[in-house]
């Protein structure tokens, strides 16, 4: 993982002195720029809020694992199920598939006053909360078309952009 020195350092502090960083980073109106902290791809962002926040992610495996790799971890968590609109708990991870089922995008949802919410955040991808600052709300997306649902073999495909090509499955994860 691409972690910057302050990032470094804040990962080896105890849990309850990540927590609040974590929850400011998931700040819905003013969170703190990801940037500052991990430089790495969406996964890696997701990553380390989600370490922060204090999931089963061991600091041996934010030194090895890198990008892509972890997808796998995402998609394999226990307790992960596949996303057909709804709120989604903030600081939840999302992953998004192609309709084949393989991984190309994660994000984090984001909370409003400890409510449940479907807004997410991530980098690098800016339909799908990409970017930090901006958020993504996937339940108003999909009301104005941008999320739209496509039903296939029993699961629900979403539509994310204009672009015929740009559908996705979304998988809450249980990491």
């Amino acid at each position: 993982m691409d972690l910057t020195p302050l990032g470094a350092n804040l990962a080896m502090r105890p849990a309850p002195q990540r927590i609040p960083i974590a929850t400011q980073l998931l700040n819905p109106v003013a969170p703190l720029p990801i940037t500052d902290y991990v430089r790495g791809n969406c996964y890696e962002v997701v990553t380390f809020t989600r370490y922060l926040l204090g999931a089963n992610i061991t600091p041996d495996q934010l030194a090895t694992l890198n990008g892509q790799a972890w997808a796998p971890v995402f998609m394999n968590a226990p307790g992960g199920v596949p996303w057909h609109g709804g709120p989604i708990a903030a600081g939840t991870a999302v992953i998004f598939s192609y309709p084949n089922g393989q991984p190309f995008h994660a994000a984090i949802a984001v909370g409003a006053a400890g409510t449940l919410t479907t807004i997410v955040r991530s980098t690098n991808q800016p339909l799908l909360g990409g970017y930090w600052n901006p958020t993504t709300d996937c339940n108003i997306d999909i009301v104005n078309g941008i999320m739209n649902p496509f039903p296939q073999n029993q699961n629900t495909i979403f539509q994310f952009s204009a672009n015929p090509g740009d559908r996705c499955t979304v998988f809450v994860s249980g990491l």
